[in-house]
């Protein structure tokens, strides 16, 4: 079966709660901790973030859709958003009312260290909701970007189907280093002209 992926930019019309789930299926270790293992919390919190000066304003995300529902998506970030923590904090209370148990935390010890000279384009996140994997969504996604241009992204290190992807588009290893709660991650980088 060949599939049509549009890829595209977020628009403010789309399904915001589509993009939460997205969002909160990243990574298995930050977003949980951050939304205190509730899907329900992140689809409360993170669409109060895509009108904010942060990482997962609506312009720094791309969306794959199939048959016009959303099926992956991509953060990107060309610095990082210095409003970032006041952000989170504000949609964090407009969505439930309160800071999440593991806020600071999570706040210090992940978000704050993505604050460093990246190469080109930072991929922040890229995520493909469970029923659309295996469909050439995020293999759509990676063909969408910039061939001309750098990019850089961080990967759990065990995460072997997530690097087996990037891999398979040009990003190659730059350095590793302890992620989040200790995880060990890699920073891969695609030079532009380079790779797929």
């Amino acid at each position: 079966m060949n599939t049509s992926i549009e890829v595209r930019g977020l628009r403010l019309d789309d399904d915001p709660l589509a993009v939460a789930e997205l969002i909160y299926l990243t990574d298995k270790y930050i977003y949980p901790a951050f939304c205190e293992g509730s899907l329900e919390k992140a689809k409360a919190v993170f669409p109060h973030m895509l009108d904010k000066e942060c990482i997962y304003n609506h312009k720094n995300i791309q969306v794959a859709l199939i048959d016009g529902k959303i099926a992956g998506y991509m953060a990107l970030m060309e610095k990082y958003p210095k409003a970032n923590y006041e952000s989170f904090r504000q949609a964090f209370l407009e969505g439930i009312g309160r800071l999440s148990d593991k806020f600071e935390d999570v706040m210090v010890n992940y978000f704050n260290t993505l604050d460093f000279p990246f190469t080109g384009t930072q991929i922040v996140s890229l995520a493909v909701l469970p029923q659309y994997r295996k469909m050439r969504v995020g293999s759509a996604m990676l063909e969408s970007l910039d061939p001309n241009k750098d990019y850089s992204l961080a990967c759990v290190k065990d995460n072997v189907a997530g690097r087996r992807l990037y891999e398979t588009h040009g990003f190659k290893l730059s350095f590793e280093y302890p992620g989040y709660i200790g995880i060990p991650c890699v920073e891969l980088v695609k030079k532009g002209g380079e790779g797929k």
